[in-house]
């Protein structure tokens, strides 16, 4: 495997895993208290603020109702910063709802924890069925994507926490998952 594919390949496995955790989890938890049409009613935002609310939104407790359109407002809101401000913002909010996933999977029972890491080999073999039946050009785009520097950032964030964050057991729970996006990966 030349090292261009190893560092592509090894860059989009972390954010892979963290979409699938993230969505996992999302769907197995309750909405928390905060309403979206606060955040749509809020129209001056700052970074950080901008940042937690997005990472909410990545966060399962944020529940299904009005997040489309959260998550339009908020990008619309970001539009008023530079390029370069907005993939930090990005990038805060991927980190941020990074340690949450950890935190609340750390919350989770033993019994919710195994369906939890079930649902998520699922979902890798689902994400992996979908790549193979994609063409050339949409591998090829998809691997551009990956590329990007919000993307990369998360990679190394996921990194990070897979290494620094994740307990050895946590860690093992997670390795058919992580095989099977590598073998994903490596389909692209």
């Amino acid at each position: 495997m030349s090292h261009k594919y190893k560092v592509t390949l090894w860059t989009v496995l972390p954010v892979l895993i963290l979409l699938a955790v993230i969505c996992t989890v999302k769907m197995c938890n309750h909405a928390e208290p905060l309403s979206p049409q606060e955040i749509l009613a809020k129209q001056d935002w700052n970074q950080d603020e901008l940042a937690f609310a997005l990472a909410r939104n990545f966060k399962h407790q944020a529940g299904r109702e009005g997040r489309r359109e959260v998550l339009e407002h908020l990008q619309q809101q970001m539009q008023k910063f530079s390029a370069e401000d907005q993939d930090n913002i990005k990038i805060k909010a991927i980190t941020q709802a990074i340690d949450d996933s950890i935190q609340q999977y750390r919350a989770l029972k033993p019994e919710e924890k195994s369906k939890l890491v079930e649902a998520l080999q699922r979902r890798a073999e689902k994400n992996c069925e979908n790549v193979n039946k994609m063409n050339s050009q949409q591998r090829r785009q998809m691997r551009d994507g990956m590329n990007s520097k919000v993307a990369q950032a998360a990679a190394r964030a996921m990194q990070n926490a897979m290494v620094n964050k994740l307990s050895p057991d946590e860690r093992r729970d997670f390795v058919p998952i992580e095989k099977l996006w590598l073998n994903t990966i490596e389909r692209l």
